[in-house]
């Protein structure tokens, strides 16, 4: 379990987080849809220790205890900023916020 103060945190160490590992944010970011105003947890499948029935899904005991919702698996958050990354190298950190927040609200990737 990796804990991260931030989104920024979170996209600067996206190809060192394993793939098998799910990514929970602050409920802040969930109610004000904002990933730049919360938190962000990364827990891999082997250390979940149980998991709580929310209004939202299940969520590992450890992401509830912290206030976490569900985000999205690793493996989709590494392939959002690959394909941004590979449209335009010298992506900056918004257009990465830019391209996560569109897949969520649209379960595609943005390719502008």
């Amino acid at each position: 379990m990796k804990e991260f103060p931030a989104i920024g945190d979170l996209i600067n160490a996206y190809k060192a987080i394993p793939c098998d590992a799910y990514i929970y944010c602050s409920k802040s970011v969930i109610e004000t849809e904002n990933l730049e105003n919360g938190k962000y947890l990364v827990i891999e499948s082997e250390e979940e220790d149980g998991y709580v029935e929310t209004e939202d899904g299940e969520v590992p005991k450890q992401a509830y205890d912290l206030g976490m919702s569900s985000l999205v698996d690793v493996e989709t958050f590494k392939d959002i900023l690959s394909f941004q990354y590979k449209l335009n190298p010298k992506t900056l950190y918004k257009d990465c916020i830019k391209a996560i927040e569109y897949y969520l609200s649209n379960d595609d990737f943005l390719d502008e």
